[in-house]
């Protein structure tokens, strides 16, 4: 452009050789009147924010433009002063308009003295925010890492039992992340719409403002405002309805839900929709109901889910030696889904090909593989959802020891099928080739990524189509995808574990593992990092 602009002076200065026109200084003294209005102008309202915030005590903003290299919005990771102990969750989803307000309130415990209250939040407006204790003093998004920081006037003690209320609202978008929305045509060749989740590794922020880190474990208590002529499920079952269930004399319904039990914020979900269900149960004395969820059209494929996760979910519950800690267990085939499923507990979700078997048409290979995946799943209930990785690079243990899991739930179901022989070509053979690569590693000595590259990388492990345009985000990801790649050499690590110990003494192992794990933290060193503590529920 600059060689351009160059030749249109000259072809000026040529018009007349012995009058030249003088055409910059006149334009340079326009672009100076500009810049001074301009200036004038900036000057006015900045004074004009600057009074407001102090007449008003509280500044809010988008970002901080003031920090110092000891702000602990800096760091990607959430400091531990504070800690939360309960989530109260009510959200209003309009299905109609695709949008969601929303408010929570969270209790939680100040572990070390501080001024600032630090929380996740992507993809929102936040309308109010407000502290049980204190005053607040500045309100803003730093959004380099999804933060949003509430900075108060003067530090909270150390000790001290705090309520965090925040007000928000977004739209509920197509973007497989989060809270959104998903879509798929009836036989009526009409077009039907549902809400539902998908959370890890960071996406709870985009649904509500939370400590979205694996360690920082709550109870939550969640309200679904919703269409009357619409079902909500969430991780633990419904308590109460209020409004008009029946649409008879309105058109919204509240589903309250039971207090879940202590898990981290990317195993919670919730769904609206107009599905239908089977259902059976385990029984027994500890029995859970299981019901396979689907848009009505497909309900007639869901019989063998039906009976692999009642199955399973038996087996595991005598394999751990620990009972299933909720009383219902609930499957869902999501139209638009971008990993294979979701361990969220009590509330798994699917892509319809990992549910979906047509027992008249279906191939064995698809049935094999819809009965892995709900073994795979259900695993997680107890190696992942009761027992927690504390951060992601514990990803390996997690995925790995489902992985090996679901061939042993599976063959209880299907012996005739030999799963643990093929578990050499299917899972053996493949980690055998990853490690053979240069980028070989390992597994839980990676830092802390961004945000963004954090779940880049997982949707990529969920083999989630991309473009070439990614290339960049897959070259600054590439440790953490080999991270989330290794599940399949953890897998294998642990079989060989069960063949060396033989499988009643892992068994054991295992059970006493799982039962310690409940009553207190125990470093990972014992199923081989030495760097990072297990979380568990209380």
């Amino acid at each position: 452009m600059s060689g351009a602009s160059s030749d249109k002076h000259e072809k000026i200065r040529l018009v007349d050789e012995n009058h030249e026109i003088d055409w910059k200084p006149r334009r340079r003294n326009r672009v100076r009147n500009r810049r001074a209005v301009f200036v004038v102008c900036l000057a006015i309202v900045v004074v004009g924010v600057i009074a407001a915030a102090v007449a008003l005590g509280t500044t809010v903003g988008r970002s901080s433009s003031s920090s110092t290299a000891d702000d602990p919005w800096l760091n990607v990771r959430l400091p531990s002063n504070i800690q939360p102990r309960t989530y109260d969750l009510s959200l209003t989803v309009d299905l109609g308009k695709f949008t969601v307000q929303g408010s929570v309130t969270i209790a939680a415990s100040v572990q070390a003295a501080t001024p600032y209250i630090i929380v996740h939040a992507l993809d929102m407006d936040i309308s109010s925010a407000t502290v049980s204790s204190g005053s607040v003093s500045k309100l803003f998004f730093y959004s380099e890492n999804q933060f949003y920081v509430i900075a108060m006037k003067e530090a909270l003690p150390a000790g001290q039992s705090i309520t965090i209320t925040l007000n928000f609202n977004y739209n509920l978008t197509s973007g497989l992340s989060g809270f959104y929305r998903s879509s798929y045509n009836t036989i009526s060749g009409t077009t039907a719409y549902l809400a539902t989740t998908q959370f890890e590794p960071t996406d709870a922020r985009r649904a509500f403002p939370c400590f979205d880190e694996p360690a920082f474990k709550a109870n939550f208590t969640i309200h679904l405002t919703h269409d009357c002529h619409y079902t909500a499920v969430s991780n633990m079952p419904v308590s109460s309805t209020s409004g008009d269930p029946t649409c008879t004399a309105g058109n919204t319904v509240t589903t309250n839900f039971q207090t879940s039990v202590k898990m981290s914020t990317y195993l919670v979900a919730f769904i609206v929709s107009q599905f239908q269900y089977i259902n059976g149960s385990t029984g027994g004395n500890n029995s859970v109901e299981v019901s396979v969820w689907s848009n009505p059209d497909v309900l007639n494929k869901t019989s063998l889910a039906l009976k692999v996760g009642v199955e399973a979910l038996s087996f595991y519950n005598s394999y751990y030696g620990i009972s299933y800690p909720l009383k219902k267990q609930d499957f869902f085939a999501i139209p638009d889904f971008s990993a294979g499923a979701m361990e969220n507990w009590g509330l798994i979700t699917y892509r319809e090909t990992a549910l979906l078997y047509d027992n008249t048409t279906g191939p064995v290979s698809s049935k094999q593989r819809v009965a892995i995946v709900i073994a795979h799943e259900l695993a997680h209930q107890w190696f992942g959802d009761l027992v927690t990785m504390e951060w992601w690079d514990g990803l390996w243990l997690n995925e790995g020891f489902a992985t090996f899991m679901e061939y042993l739930g599976t063959n209880n179901s299907f012996p005739e099928w030999n799963l643990l022989e093929q578990f050499f070509t299917d899972v053996n053979q493949v980690a055998m080739l990853e490690d053979g690569l240069n980028e070989t590693h390992l597994s839980s000595r990676l830092p802390a990524p961004q945000p963004k590259l954090m779940n880049f990388s997982m949707q990529f492990h969920m083999k989630r189509e991309l473009s070439t345009d990614n290339s960049e985000l897959i070259s600054r990801s590439k440790s953490l995808l080999h991270l989330a790649q290794s599940t399949l050499p953890g897998g294998s690590v642990i079989r060989m574990i069960r063949d060396w110990m033989g499988d009643e003494n892992f068994r054991q192992g295992i059970q006493s593992y799982l039962k310690c794990m409940l009553t207190k933290m125990l470093p990972l060193t014992c199923c081989g990092s030495p760097s990072r503590n297990i979380q568990h529920p209380t």
